[in-house]
């Protein structure tokens, strides 16, 4: 099946280079008077995971033996430019899906690739609509904001994560943009769209919002607001109004410290099947990182999460804090495809560390950049427990090396540890759990 899935998305992508070379053909020169410029991209992620019995345990929440599996995910991308300031994306991809499913509701949450590639973006793009600064694409898109590059988003990445159905969610609707961070130092962006479409008269999930970045004084200082309402919620909870207000702050306090924080309030009614309930929940972090300065290029870090857990104090009210995050940086505990996936009803200290060094695999006398980073978290539970069970989660330890054998092909090995689990093992289950992964990532 991955190879008729393969294949498939091969032969559209071809089919749609074909048809639009014949009808207008392609030009890649940026000729004032092309027609249509073509630019296709793709790559190949392929994981291969090794967890024991503690995280397929803690995943199902019953007693299981650990397992051994390969993720590969692949994904083909088509951007083609129609005419001057209008352009088309299509994404053809592999996804993940929730195998923690009937009819074994013992199965763990594989994390795999589904063996149905699916079109998982495509939108269209129009630029300098009716003014300069305004840009607006329409169509099924990334719903992404993230406070600091080359991270997960804290509260809002709708295509990482997985919906009520058990696949991926997404994001079909309009994004209007006016200004530009790079030109205007300013980016006020509008949305609009659903985020889970079930086929349901009224049982859709919808999102709406603004997201404000500035530019504030100072190289990479940078200011976040971020105002949401999702509402419908297909699932155990229903017509629900859900509002989040949030607000970001990426500071460069000196040129070698980096301080940041973002906190989110989150409020609004909800009904779980007749019965009207409250959505009060919050979520923040706040940390600093610094850079060294030696030949390794070392960057230490430390910082605070807290995101709201339901207290059980009513049961009309909820204080578990509800987001489409991608915060992955603990494999075990936080990891959505791979780990347990605690996103909310947690509190964590983590510190970081990593260098850049190189090896000279090819024998050039350049040394190909290896990157190895450090990760010891601290979690502790911030919901409602039973009687005699402890709030502790544990201490995560991760260690990655990360080899750039070119630009475009990189090899991952990840060993994560979870020690002192004394909530899992009061459950019944293993107090710790260890997990080792190996990534090949390309992109082509």
């Amino acid at each position: 099946m991955k190879k008729v899935g393969l294949c498939l998305m091969i032969a559209v992508l071809c089919i749609c280079f074909i048809s639009t070379t014949n009808a207008q053909g392609v030009k890649t020169g940026g000729q004032a008077d092309s027609a249509k410029d073509i630019t296709i991209t793709g790559g190949i992620d392929t994981l291969m995971v090794s967890r024991d019995t503690g995280v397929t345990s803690g995943i199902c929440g019953v007693p299981k033996a650990g397992e051994f599996f390969m993720a590969p995910l692949i994904a083909l991308n088509l951007d083609a430019e129609v005419a001057e300031k209008v352009s088309g994306y299509i994404c053809l991809a592999d996804r993940l899906y929730n195998g923690y499913a009937a009819p074994d509701a013992g199965a763990t949450r594989l994390g795999c690739s589904n063996t149905n590639p699916a079109f998982t973006q495509a939108y269209v793009k129009v630029s300098e609509f009716v003014d300069q600064k305004v840009s607006f694409t329409l169509g099924l898109q990334d719903l992404k904001y993230t406070l600091r590059k080359g991270e997960g988003a804290f509260f809002l990445d709708v295509a990482s994560n997985l919906n009520t159905l058990g696949t991926n969610a997404e994001f079909g609707g309009l994004k209007g943009c006016y200004g530009d961070m790079a030109k205007d130092n300013y980016a006020v962006e509008g949305f609009y769209g659903t985020i889970q479409e079930t086929g349901i008269v009224n049982r859709d999930a919808n999102i709406k919002g603004v997201n404000v970045d500035y530019k504030l004084p100072g190289e990479n200082n940078m200011l976040k607001v971020i105002l949401t309402s999702m509402t419908g919620m297909p699932a155990v909870i229903r017509q629900a109004n859900i509002m989040t207000i949030g607000v970001g702050c990426d500071y460069w306090a000196m040129p070698a410290l980096d301080v940041y924080g973002e906190v989110y309030n989150q409020s609004g009614p909800f009904k779980v099947g007749a019965v009207k309930c409250t959505q009060a929940a919050m979520a923040y972090r706040i940390g600093a990182d610094y850079k060294i300065e030696h030949e390794l290029k070392p960057v230490v870090g430390l910082s605070y999460w807290n995101l709201s857990g339901d207290k059980a104090s009513s049961a009309k009210k909820n204080e578990g804090f509800m987001s489409y995050e991608n915060v992955q940086s603990a494999m075990i505990i936080e990891d959505n495809a791979y780990g347990l996936d605690r996103n909310n009803n947690y509190n964590a200290i983590k510190v970081d560390a990593g260098i850049t060094t190189a090896l000279d695999i090819n024998h050039d006398g350049k040394g190909e950049p290896v990157d190895v980073k450090l990760l010891i978290g601290m979690f502790n539970d911030n919901q409602a427990v039973a009687a005699g069970v402890s709030k502790v989660l544990g201490t995560e330890i991760d260690l990655a090396a990360t080899l750039h054998y070119t630009e475009s092909l990189a090899f991952t090995l990840g060993l994560d540890m979870l020690s002192g689990a004394k909530e899992l093992k009061d459950r019944g289950l293993e107090g710790s759990a260890q997990m080792i992964t190996f990534d090949t990532r390309l992109k082509f």
